[in-house]
């Protein structure tokens, strides 16, 4: 747990725009405009349900992109899948464990908000329309931070993520519609 605070204030300790912040914000904006395309209706609940989305999403981004320094010497890429795992029993350190979960916590709560919101469709359509696009947005994130060199562009946190967002597809198969 101490880790996930430390991660946090590593986090807030860096400016909170950057020259390459626009760019990030721009991507962003696009990502909304395609979930609100996508939408099929729209009563006050699922207003609010869009808002809290969006607003937390907006965290997501801000914490994974817009509150990052530049601190990584060269840009890279890793495709090991599980590597997280790997280096945990290797080196017996929980860290990388620690960053899978907080990575599958992540997007626990957007694939329920867009399970809920894409409820009109059917059971699969429903399931894999939250969880791919929530992939995408994972993979927007990854994305960006190879391009802006302000992190590593890893696999892991792209399957870590969507195995979060399918979790939370799940679980907005709880909620009724009344």
């Amino acid at each position: 747990m101490d880790y996930i605070i430390s991660d946090l204030r590593s986090h807030f300790s860096y400016a909170y725009m950057t020259s390459s912040g626009y760019i990030a914000i721009c991507i962003m904006v696009v990502f909304f405009l395609i979930v609100g395309v996508l939408l099929p209706g729209r009563k006050t609940v699922d207003k609010i349900c869009i808002a809290i989305l969006f607003l937390y999403m907006f965290g997501v981004y801000s914490l994974t992109v817009l509150m990052r320094d530049s601190r990584y010497l060269d840009r890279s890429v890793v495709v090991v899948p599980f590597r997280w795992f790997t280096m945990w029993k290797e080196t017996g350190k929980v860290t990388m464990a620690w960053l899978a979960l907080e990575n599958f916590i992540m997007l626990i709560i957007p694939g329920a908000s867009l399970g809920y919101l894409f409820r009109r469709f059917g059971f699969i359509r429903r399931i894999l329309s939250a969880t791919l696009l929530m992939a995408f947005f994972s993979m927007t994130i990854e994305y960006t931070q190879f391009v802006l060199n302000i992190g590593v562009c890893e696999l892991d946190d792209i399957i870590c993520n969507t195995a979060g967002a399918l979790v939370g597809a799940f679980l907005s198969l709880l909620v009724r519609d009344r």
